[in-house]
């Protein structure tokens, strides 16, 4: 077999291109093949500006959901939230909800909201979450995977389960500074349902991407990760390339 070219695999490439042959014009001049010239040159461009790669739909497109500015490790935000905590199913403070925001993270946006979720509030979902757990999986749910860098249980809640969870909601909608209007699960939303997930001793998940490359612009653009019950000892999210680390 003849050896038709060679590749060596760099963080600041993740676009290969097989060129065509010096003296063939009508790939050289073809649309495809300048397209993908303009892409290669732009994630060049943008790996050496943020010096991480571009791993998301190209070409990017316009953020229309905004989030939290997150200038330098120490910023607060404070937002004044008028879905009052619940106590019980059907009784509802009528008092606001201060949180604070402190950005914890710069690269990537990384925020610490405290007290997002009253005591009933957070049984309540325990509860729920109890019920739809199974072993974890790795990939979506069409062809997802069992494997050993993932051991935890999970299961998937929708926000219309309750008439308590799918209030709650709006209090995360203030969070993440999204109308709650576009708070929308399953296709043509901006969210997926909330996933429940369950770590027993030992139990983990290793470092990896949160998000898939499908090909499609709707991509995972942030996470709002809630701690339900913080463990005697041990146990903790890390983000291996976060900075400051």
């Amino acid at each position: 077999d003849e050896l038709v070219t060679s590749f060596t695999m760099r963080d600041d490439r993740h676009l290969m291109i097989l060129g065509p042959a010096e003296d063939d014009s009508a790939t050289l001049n073809s649309k495809e093949y300048q397209d993908a010239m303009v892409e290669q040159k732009y994630l060049k461009e943008f790996y050496d500006k943020e010096g991480v790669p571009w791993l998301s739909y190209y070409p990017p497109t316009k953020p229309v959901l905004p989030f939290w500015p997150a200038d330098f490790v120490g910023q607060v935000h404070k937002v004044k939230s008028f879905v009052g905590y619940f106590s019980s199913e059907t009784e509802q403070s009528s008092e606001p909800v201060d949180l604070k925001i402190k950005v914890v993270s710069t690269k990537p946006r990384v925020v610490l909201i405290e007290d997002l979720l009253s005591e009933f509030e957070i049984e309540h979902i325990v509860s729920l979450g109890k019920g739809v757990v199974r072993r974890s999986s790795v990939g979506s749910s069409d062809d997802g995977f069992l494997s050993d860098t993932r051991t935890s249980d999970n299961g998937w809640l929708s926000r219309h389960k309750t008439h308590v969870l799918d209030t709650v909601y709006q209090r995360f909608a203030d969070a993440l500074r999204t109308p709650d209007e576009l708070m929308v699960e399953g296709h043509g939303g901006n969210l997926e349902q909330l996933q429940f997930v369950r770590y027993k001793k030992g139990q983990k998940y290793d470092p990896h991407h949160d998000f898939g490359n499908t090909g499609k612009p709707n991509q995972r653009f942030s996470t709002l990760f809630i701690y339900l019950q913080t463990p005697e000892e041990g146990g903790a999210t890390s983000f291996p390339k976060a900075q400051p680390r």
